[in-house]
């Protein structure tokens, strides 16, 4: 996830921990689909993630082969084409609970807090989270989707809380995967709450504050 290099700080010999990237490229069905900047780890389980997140793939009974081999995947799977629905989930939570997951995200953030160069993601469900750290804030998301996948996590009763901007392609695989709540540390981007307002998430900024922002579909959010 990261290493110790060499560099000068007042023109003095000193260490530091940066974060681990890779080039990584994704195949499915034997075609190209994309190639991706990300961290070295849970590399399965992003290319399961970002398949469901993108609506290629309905769940893990549509995934019928896959082979992770010098820094690429090739995925073969059974296509739904899948397209975005309104989430109309009635699953609600505590605005305490949304302030407490953020500064715990902050908590757990182990790689972040050694180099600085990571965003990280979790997702709650019941008694159970998930955490994440990357490189990239999209796969971030993807690698969380995956791992949940693999766990039987149930999305229309779960929500997630991260690092970074929330932009509209972020929000695109929150829906895809129904998911009713979407929180970041940070701010979100006018087309992340034009996509969440669209399709029924609830999205909210800057929540490690007591008065966070909510951006999008309030209902969920009991104060």
């Amino acid at each position: 996830m990261y290493r110790k290099v060499k560099i000068y700080r007042s023109l003095e010999e000193e260490t530091d921990y940066v974060a681990e990237d890779i080039k990584f490229k994704l195949f499915i069905n034997g075609k190209i689909e994309n190639s991706f900047r990300i961290s070295p780890l849970f590399l399965k389980e992003f290319s399961i993630g970002y398949c469901f997140g993108e609506g290629i793939i309905g769940g893990l009974d549509d995934v019928l082969r896959i082979r992770i081999d010098n820094n690429s995947a090739r995925v073969e799977v059974k296509k739904k084409e899948r397209k975005f629905e309104k989430i109309k989930s009635n699953f609600q939570i505590e605005s305490r609970e949304i302030v407490f997951r953020a500064k715990d995200l902050i908590r757990k953030a182990k790689a972040w807090k050694k180099t600085g160069g990571t965003h990280v993601s979790m997702l709650i469900s019941g008694d159970t989270s998930i955490i994440v750290e990357d490189v990239s804030r999209h796969a971030c998301i993807d690698k969380l989707l995956g791992i949940s996948l693999e766990r039987g996590i149930n999305f229309e009763e779960s929500y997630v809380v991260c690092s970074g901007r929330l932009c509209e392609g972020r929000v695109r695989k929150i829906v895809m995967a129904g998911i009713p709540i979407l929180a970041s540390i940070g701010a979100p981007l006018l087309s992340g709450v034009l996509f969440a307002r669209k399709y029924g998430v609830t999205l909210i900024g800057f929540a490690k504050r007591e008065n966070f922002n909510i951006y999008a579909n309030s209902e969920r959010i009991k104060f």
